[in-house]
């Protein structure tokens, strides 16, 4: 990858980056292993805080003419570990990156995940020039992660969800 994850993740970073070779990530020594392994009996309660916040940022911003949230399958469990909301952007005047530099400016970190394997500069060469993605491209295009840890507060994502809001009302396409 070209960025790192403190470069993506800094203050004032970007989520930004290009898969230019292809490669592994095997980059958990001892250390991180120990810490892992000691976290395995905190799993419960940390999967527990992050249902508690998706179903929060659920129940503020359900029938937000804003955003599509994150389907959620009966009978499955779902970790949670990100919330990504499809962006309504036929509804603003405003992309996704616009967007996603609004919510930086009201202190709201967000990211995208994922960017579409065929848009990574490794990845050019496999494809014949005429392919297309619409599906992928629509989804990548108005896809943005919101913050969810299990340390973040109920007041933390009320602030979130009011930014969403709020960034949205103010860029919205009348």
């Amino acid at each position: 990858m070209s960025r790192d994850s403190w470069a993506r993740y800094a203050d004032r970073g970007s989520w930004y980056y290009e898969v230019k070779i292809p490669g592994y990530k095997c980059n958990m020594n001892d250390v991180q292993a120990a810490l892992g392994i000691s976290q395995l009996d905190k799993i419960g309660a940390m999967l527990e805080r992050r249902v508690r916040i998706a179903e929060r940022y659920c129940d503020r911003l359900q029938g937000s003419p804003w955003v599509k949230l994150p389907p959620v399958r009966p009978g499955n469990t779902h970790t949670w570990h990100l919330f990504a909301v499809r962006l309504h952007l036929e509804s603003m005047t405003i992309g996704r990156d616009q967007f996603v530099r609004a919510l930086t400016e009201e202190n709201i970190g967000t990211s995208v995940h994922f960017i579409p394997i065929y848009r990574h500069a490794f990845f050019a060469d496999y494809l014949p020039p005429s392919a297309s993605f619409p599906a992928c491209d629509d989804y990548f295009s108005r896809c943005i992660s919101l913050p969810v840890y299990p340390g973040m507060s109920d007041d933390d994502v009320d602030d979130a969800a009011d930014a969403l809001v709020k960034v949205a009302t103010y860029y919205r396409a009348d």
